[in-house]
């Protein structure tokens, strides 16, 4: 439509605002939506820890790799 791709903040702001909305959308205090639901959204994951009394911490990540087959795919954590 606007023939300009968003830049890689501009997506990363985007999911962090959802994240926060979806969260504060539901029946439940935000505080506990934190500590209950891991979210994702595309090639960010949400899991945060509480870090002190008043913040928090998003301590999950994506390793993605580009593909020339498949595009991008996550690389799988060793165990």
């Amino acid at each position: 439509l606007f023939e300009i791709k968003p830049s890689r903040y501009a997506i990363l702001g985007y999911n962090i605002t959802l994240d926060v909305l979806l969260r504060l959308s539901q029946n439940q205090d935000f505080e506990n939506t934190i500590n209950e639901i891991k979210s994702e959204h595309s090639h960010v994951k949400f899991d945060y820890k509480k870090t002190s009394d008043t913040l928090y911490s998003n301590s999950s990540l994506f390793l993605m790799q580009y593909d020339s087959n498949n595009g991008m795919i996550e690389l799988e954590k060793d165990k």
